[in-house]
């Protein structure tokens, strides 16, 4: 049997900055764990992981792949709480694909308790079409994906109030399409830090707006997070009873997520949005 039973769709890599620890978190630190039922502290390791979710036979292998990922994605660390911005275009674009490589292993896209990992390669490639390509055209190889999305693709940070705290959850990373633009998405959120967005846009529509977040879009974001999740949300502190009522109340009235599938679908769910008045982080960019 495989050395790696416990495969994490939400990897500890992620999940540790939203510990109660903050910067000097582990992967056994402890954070905020809301359900629509019980609030309570769970360690970050705890969480986020099915026995065999993405392969029994190819476990370590699976693992050693995805550790390189997770890898990255705590070398940004320093980022996450200390800059404005990735600190290098490499950075950057790596974090990108980070985001949206967290949205398709999720366990939300599973088909079967066990084995998933040839349906996330799928999406995977799916997601390189789709997204960082653009075209209708067919690339001709990864190579030209890759170029055209580092040169149109740009990832920034907005931080809310310091008095406030953003939630996570068990799906954290957001695919938004704004306006009627012909892109398949345009925009990618996922909270890195309890005080910081990664914002990754398209910057042939967008540019970044980086001042504090506004009380409305921290609303939009918590109210994203709680829709986009599966069964709960984290955080790195607890909640007064009234705010613990509220949360309770939109987490069980949340709809349920469904796979979309059929030709040329792909089971994403993908918030769409209005070009004006939704989301103030990101604006048009001026031709």
């Amino acid at each position: 049997m495989a050395s790696y039973k416990k495969q994490h769709y939400l990897p500890a890599a992620y999940l540790r900055n939203f510990s109660v620890d903050g910067e000097r978190s582990n992967r056994n630190s402890k954070l905020w764990r809301f359900d629509a039922r019980i609030r309570k502290l769970v360690s970050v390791e705890s969480q986020g992981f099915a026995d065999y979710h993405y392969s029994v036979a190819s476990a370590d292998q699976v693992e050693a792949d995805f550790r390189i990922g997770e890898d990255f994605y705590a070398d940004c660390y320093a980022d996450f709480w200390k800059r404005n911005a990735p600190s290098s275009a490499r950075k950057g674009f790596g974090l990108l694909l980070m985001m949206l490589d967290l949205h398709i292993r999720n366990i939300a896209y599973a088909k079967a308790v066990r084995n998933n990992h040839d349906d996330y390669l799928a999406m995977s490639a799916t997601v390189k079409y789709k997204i960082l390509w653009g075209r209708q055209e067919t690339p001709p190889d990864d190579e030209a994906i890759a170029n055209e999305a580092f040169r149109n693709w740009r990832v920034g940070f907005v931080r809310c109030d310091s008095s406030h705290v953003f939630l996570t959850s068990d799906n954290p990373s957001l695919l938004v399409k704004i306006g009627r633009s012909r892109a398949f998405v345009n925009v990618v959120l996922m909270p890195v830090t309890p005080h910081t967005y990664a914002v990754g846009y398209d910057s042939r529509e967008f540019e970044l707006n980086p001042s504090t977040l506004s009380e409305s879009d921290e609303i939009v974001l918590t109210r994203l997070q709680i829709r986009n999740c599966l069964q709960c949300v984290y955080a790195c502190e607890s909640i007064r009873d009234d705010e613990w009522d509220g949360l309770k109340k939109l987490l069980a009235e949340r709809p349920p997520k469904r796979l979309v599938e059929g030709k040329g679908l792909w089971g994403a769910d993908i918030f769409q949005m209005p070009a004006k008045g939704a989301l103030g982080l990101v604006r048009a960019r001026k031709c």
